[in-house]
């Protein structure tokens, strides 16, 4: 936008009345006035005698910066710069040190995130932080307080590399099992459908004798586990037959008051 009275080092010219020099005074005047206006805070002209006597006149109001730079500046003993270039079409900022150390502080126009994570030495970050993406330790990582993780069921709140045993970690599920949910009865069924079925058969002397399950497997039964009960060393052990997602029979020694049994199926 043009200035309505710009500075002109030709105004006034040497052959000009000196009668004028007043009015050209005055002129240069609002011409730094108008041009410090831009980007800065000069108050209100007061009139002769006061003018922008401010104490804040002068102040900046914002930084704005010119065309950007098509290279980074020369760099100089004792001298910083702050400048901007083109990076892929979009105006970026950058600060330069003394030794030519350059950084782009800005990325698609928003804080460079690659400055973010260029931290070293100890820090304390307060407050509740949001991460965008998922973060990854690799270093060690100390916490005086609770780790906690709001993700809904579905994902994964940590991803683990190591396989190596973590002392006196106390969880309530293994693969999703949890202990506590076996409230004892014949039959439980593990995450991935093994199911275990456990009991005891009290032998009526009819050899062999046979059992039927609480409640039938879906599919199939797999195999059945028997263990005598006998008053004495016995060297005859108890055979299983006819197993079916039913039940099974099992021969016995005479003298066998029972076997406990365990079958696994799915």
């Amino acid at each position: 936008m043009a200035k309505t009275d710009p500075i002109d080092p030709g105004v006034p010219a040497g052959t000009e009345d000196p009668k004028l020099g007043n009015d050209r005074i005055q002129e240069l005047a609002r011409a730094v006035a108008e041009i410090l206006n831009v980007d800065h805070y000069i108050g209100s002209d007061g009139g002769a005698g006061t003018g922008y006597n401010e104490d804040a006149a002068g102040e900046h109001l914002r930084v704005k910066f010119t065309a950007p730079l098509a290279a980074d500046p020369t760099n100089a003993a004792n001298k910083g710069f702050l400048y901007t270039k083109d990076v892929s079409s979009v105006v970026e900022l950058f600060w330069e040190d003394e030794a030519g150390n350059v950084l782009q502080l800005t990325s698609g126009g928003v804080f460079n995130p690659a400055l973010a994570c260029a931290l070293s030495g100890a820090q304390t970050i307060a407050g509740v932080k949001t991460f965008s993406n998922q973060p990854v330790l690799n270093a060690g990582l100390t916490a005086a307080a609770a780790l906690v993780s709001t993700l809904a069921t579905g994902t994964a709140p940590l991803t683990i590399a190591s396989t190596t045993v973590v002392p006196n970690l106390n969880a309530d599920k293994v693969d999703g099992y949890d202990v506590a949910a076996y409230a004892g009865g014949e039959s439980y069924t593990f995450p991935g459908g093994r199911i275990e079925k456990v009991g005891y058969k009290l032998f009526d002397g009819t050899e062999p004798d046979s059992v039927t399950f609480g409640a039938a497997f879906p599919n199939a039964c797999i195999a059945v586990l028997p263990t005598q009960k006998h008053s004495a060393v016995r060297t005859y052990s108890p055979y299983i037959s006819a197993i079916s997602v039913s039940g099974f029979t099992v021969g016995y020694e005479a003298g066998t008051t029972g076997c406990y049994w365990l079958a696994i199926g799915y």
